[in-house]
């Protein structure tokens, strides 16, 4: 039996492509975290991150897009 139902994550599919592209992401955050700090970030400063990971209960857990940036001697984790 089939169905016509999109799938759950029907746009998060297109979401997690249009981020994991650094350029896209760096647009985003510029123009909607209406932030000083935001001006300081260049696509070289962003790294995208692996993005399965352990929590300390020992859970395994996946985020949708992680990228980590230096800021003023700092990790930034979006």
């Amino acid at each position: 039996m089939t169905t016509d139902k999109p799938p759950k994550d029907e746009h998060d599919l297109g979401y997690k492509d249009l981020f994991a592209k650094k350029d896209t992401f760096l647009h985003f955050l510029k123009k909607y975290i209406r932030a000083n700090w935001v001006n300081e970030i260049n696509e070289d400063d962003l790294i995208l991150m692996d993005k399965s990971f352990i929590l300390t209960d020992y859970k395994d857990k996946e985020a949708d897009v992680i990228y980590r940036c230096k800021l003023k001697g700092k990790d930034i984790i979006f």
